[in-house]
């Protein structure tokens, strides 16, 4: 009897540490300043313009998003003008 105490209680220890490593990681509160810049910027790219953007975003080292187009658009009717010289 003492063996089966014995061998419930070294599984429930075992078990006990992998469970405790599953545990999410914690979300810093920078990370979700990022966030929340990320989502305004997706919402509103011209929210990047705001004085109160641009202090958020230096407190908490937000990168923006940036996607440099090198080729102009294959269509013949684009959204915006493509300027080539």
């Amino acid at each position: 009897m003492a063996r089966v105490v014995a061998l419930a209680t070294a599984c429930a220890v075992v078990f006990g540490a992998f469970a405790g490593s599953a545990v999410a990681k914690k979300v810093s509160h920078k990370q979700k300043v990022r966030a929340q810049l990320l989502r305004a910027v997706k919402k509103n790219p011209r929210v990047v313009l705001r004085k109160s953007f641009l202090k958020k975003a230096g407190l908490v080292h937000f990168v923006l998003p940036v996607t440099v187009r090198l080729r102009g658009s294959n269509n013949s009717t684009s959204a915006s003008p493509v300027f080539d010289d």
